[in-house]
């Protein structure tokens, strides 16, 4: 497993990534625990630049471990995430590690019909490397 970013949970500028085989796992909390629309304009780029580093093939597991709370900017910006990884053949995008609260908004906003939905990384990694 390769970090691209220190394996810190403080926020910083950039995601923390860790590819593992063809699965780029992004660590939101990294970044913040709280995803309102200061902190999309704050990570924006940076997201979206880790999105676009997503080859054919590839898939995208964003991590949501620790994430307390994201507003409905934090849902544009899943889909703008979404719109460059289906660019490529093959790849593939899924949520994981969504506490409670944010289960309810993703389920009650449908974003569970849109990428698959696991309990936390390591099941995220298995289901992407196997689907």
């Amino acid at each position: 497993m390769k970090l691209n970013k220190g394996d810190v949970m403080s926020e910083t500028t950039s995601p923390l990534t860790k590819h593992e085989g063809a699965v780029t796992v992004l660590h939101l909390a990294a970044c913040s625990s709280r995803w309102g629309a200061d902190q999309i304009d704050k990570h924006r780029a940076a997201l979206l630049e880790q999105s676009c580093q997503i080859k054919p093939g590839q898939s995208l597991l964003i991590d949501m471990t620790s994430v307390e709370f994201f507003g409905s900017a934090f849902i544009e910006l899943l889909l703008q995430i979404w719109n460059g990884v289906k660019q490529n053949e093959g790849s593939k995008m899924a949520l994981c590690g969504a506490s409670n609260y944010c289960m309810d908004i993703i389920t009650v906003t449908r974003l569970d019909s849109i990428w698959p939905i696991y309990p936390d990384p390591s099941a995220g990694v298995s289901g992407l490397s196997q689907a």
